[in-house]
């Protein structure tokens, strides 16, 4: 049985965990570090070993505490999301373990227009044995600079759904934004939007839920003056995956003006249409949002307004979309898709 270490730069999240598990479903004697100052605890059982390091932060840099009790030695393989502020990291990726050295993440640096920048950026990742990437666009850029296409691979960040419970013949009666309530998710465009869509529909029974927590006070005053408060529920943080199936199954659209993050995911696989707006500080999942998906719209409210009314109104389009959403999903981004794009590497290292 190989030893796979797993080095994050970042907490355990529940949605990874699912990966974890299928990557140890699949044979391997799978370690992971997390990274935070808190302990956390897990409904999903671990299939593997975690092990949680506290942080301490140098400018924008990151120590580890004890994080020189990891023996690189004693794994097969090293799988590491190469985060150059990670000063611990470093010592992995010394010669002597490039042969064993996969690097996971985004890829994407913050270079453009530095050419020393991106000197060091591409010159770092040709020390990975294999790279997994979240999105086929990176990798393509990574191929046309020249790198040997057999060695990247593409493991879509996604967030885990049941399938079962998708229903796409569900009646539809509301749009929604799930996630925390924070300025530049521009919630508060999208209830702008959704008062436009109100007076022009006249449909009494449509609704917009807000799921997530953090402070709604302002965005419930803005209801009052927009005169939709009874049309707006905030439901605050849900974890049950049974009631999040339901208020996923009911929308017609997943809207978030600001930003979008992984959130994208859930929705497509529930077939629920995203709203977005161009020109904004998006997490890299906003490339799943295709034409036949989605609607990235102009950041104002009567652009947005445009693309909710169009999938409140046409119900054969909606259908199309809310179809392909799911089928994109199902055939890029399954919790399955990504345990594959990171077992191929770790195959190609031991082949």
């Amino acid at each position: 049985m190989q030893k796979v270490l797993i080095l994050m730069d970042m907490p355990l999240f529940p949605y990874r965990i699912y990966a974890y598990n299928g990557l140890a479903d699949r044979g391997y004697d799978l370690t992971v570090v997390s990274v935070s100052n808190e302990d956390a605890k897990y409904d999903i059982p671990l299939k593997f070993k975690h092990i949680r390091m506290s942080k301490k932060m140098y400018g924008g840099f990151v120590k580890l505490k004890n994080f020189g009790t990891i023996n690189p030695d004693a794994y097969d393989i090293i799988v590491v999301d190469p985060n150059l502020r990670m000063l611990d990291f470093y010592r992995f990726y010394r010669k002597k373990y490039w042969d064993k050295l996969i690097g996971w993440g985004h890829h994407k640096g913050r270079t453009t227009g530095n050419k020393l920048a991106e000197w060091v950026r591409w010159s770092f990742f040709t020390k990975f044995r294999a790279l997994v990437f979240y999105d086929y666009e990176t990798r393509k850029e990574y191929v046309e600079h020249g790198f040997d296409a057999d060695r990247l691979f593409v493991a879509n960040n996604t967030q885990y759904v049941d399938l079962s419970m998708v229903d796409l013949k569900a009646k539809r009666n509301s749009f929604i934004y799930v996630g925390r309530i924070q300025e530049r998710k521009a919630i508060d465009k999208a209830l702008e939007a959704f008062a436009i869509v109100k007076q022009k529909t006249k449909d009494t029974d449509l609704i917009f839920k807000v799921v997530g927590g953090g402070d709604a006070s302002q965005l419930k005053e803005l209801c009052k003056q927009l005169e939709i408060e009874e049309s707006v529920v905030f439901t605050g943080t849900i974890h049950d995956e049974h009631s999040l199936a339901d208020i996923f199954n009911n929308a017609y659209g997943y809207v978030s003006p600001g930003h979008v993050g992984l959130g994208v995911l859930h929705g497509l696989a529930f077939g629920v249409p995203v709203i977005t707006c161009t020109g904004r500080k998006h997490s890299l999942e906003v490339v799943n949002c295709k034409p036949v998906n989605s609607f990235l719209v102009d950041f104002d409210k009567q652009s947005i307004a445009d693309a909710m009314l169009k999938l409140c109104t046409d119900v054969e389009l909606f259908g199309k979309m809310s179809l392909s959403a799911h089928d994109y999903d199902t055939q890029f981004c399954t919790i399955d898709k990504m345990v594959d794009g990171v077992d191929d590497a770790i195959k190609y290292l031991t082949k």
